[in-house]
C-alpha cells in the first residue's frame, strides 16, 4: 500500500506544481503581451481534478480526513476499533460504486467522442482520472478495513 500512496501522492504535486505554473505564466502574459494561455482553464481544470483526486488515498491512509468520534471516549477501545473498520469497509464499498459509475460515465462520453473545448482531449480522460483515484482510495480503505492497525 505504501508505494501505491506514494504515487498518488507524487501525481497530486505534480498536479498542483503544474496548475502554478500554468496559472503564473498564464497572469504573466496576460498582463505582460496580452496573451493569455489559450487553453490555461482547461489545464487548470484538468490539474484541479488531479491534485483533489490523487491526494484523496494519501489522506485517507494518514487518517486525516474529517471524521465525527462523539462515540470513541464512551465505547470501550475493542468497539470503536469494531466501528472504525466497519465504516472502512463502508466507505470503500462506497467508494467501488462511485468508480463503478464514473467508468460507465466515460465510456460513454469515450463512445461519443465528447472532448474538451480548446485541447480537443477526450472528456473521459478526467473522468477516468477521477475513477483511477476513487479506485485508489477504495483500496486504502479496503486494507485499513482489514488488515490490523499499526500503532
Amino acid at each position: 500500500m505504501g508505494r501505491l500512496i506514494r504515487l498518488t501522492q507524487l501525481l497530486a504535486a505534480a498536479s498542483l506544481g503544474g496548475m502554478v505554473a500554468v496559472v503564473t505564466v498564464d497572469v504573466f502574459l496576460r498582463y505582460a503581451f496580452n496573451r493569455p494561455i489559450a487553453a490555461g482553464i482547461e489545464l487548470v481544470e484538468l490539474a484541479i481534478v488531479g491534485t483533489i483526486f490523487m491526494a484523496l488515498p494519501g489522506a485517507s491512509a494518514r487518517r486525516i480526513h474529517v471524521s465525527i468520534d462523539y462515540l470513541d471516549d464512551v465505547l470501550p477501545a475493542g468497539a470503536v476499533a469494531v466501528l472504525d473498520r466497519l465504516a472502512n469497509g463502508a466507505v470503500a464499498a462506497g467508494l467501488v460504486c462511485l468508480v463503478w459509475h464514473l467508468v460507465i460515465h466515460g465510456l460513454r462520453l469515450a463512445e461519443r467522442g465528447e472532448t474538451s473545448a480548446t485541447l480537443q482531449f477526450s472528456a473521459a480522460l478526467p473522468v477516468f482520472l477521477m475513477a483511477a483515484a476513487l479506485l485508489a482510495t477504495a483500496i486504502v480503505h479496503l486494507c485499513l478495513a482489514l488488515l490490523p492497525r499499526s500503532p
